[in-house]
Formats: C-alpha cells, sequence, structure tokens
C-alpha cells in the first residue's frame, strides 16, 4: 500500500488473513485513492470492496444508510461451505 503505512502488517500478512473483510471506499476520497482499496482487496483472500459514488473519506458520514445497508447484509452473509465440511452425500453415512 504505497500511500498508507499499516504497522498492524504488510502484503504477506494480509494474504494470509482467513476472515472477510468489507471494504467501503468513497469514490471521491482525496487521501486515499480507489486503486489502494483494489490492491487491498486483490491481497485479501476473502474481501468485498463496494465504492459508494457519492462519497468521499469520510464515507461513513457522509452515505450512513448506504454503509448500514452494506454492514447489514455484510454481517448476514454466510460463505458456502467447502467440500470437507459438508456432510456426506445422501445415502451415505
Amino acid at each position: 500500500m504505497s500511500g498508507q503505512y499499516w504497522p498492524e502488517g504488510d502484503e504477506v500478512y494480509h494474504a494470509e488473513l482467513t476472515v472477510p473483510v468489507l471494504l467501503v471506499h468513497g469514490m471521491h476520497d482525496k487521501f486515499v485513492p480507489v486503486e489502494e482499496d483494489q490492491r487491498m482487496a486483490e491481497i485479501l483472500l476473502l474481501a468485498f470492496l463496494k465504492v459508494i459514488d457519492e462519497g468521499s473519506h469520510m464515507v461513513m458520514l457522509e452515505c450512513p444508510e448506504t454503509v448500514n445497508t452494506l454492514l447489514h447484509e455484510f454481517l448476514l452473509w454466510e460463505p458456502e461451505p467447502l467440500p470437507s465440511e459438508e456432510g456426506p452425500p445422501a445415502g451415505k453415512k
């Protein structure tokens, strides 16, 4: 991340995170270019990047209804189970 310093980790660290991450970016952000969040979304294993056209750096204050909807949908999202987590095929024990 060229424009930001991440003391808690670098790209290698972020690539190892296994939890879902919601990235919310305001399109008119003059401090963090959208490319930064796009790159972060590429690095993270399970990232969802949502760009809000009407927002800037303070997108949570500028578009609270939109951000709340995104958070609500993200928190209710359930990933598909991995093949190893599924039960046995029907008729088999």
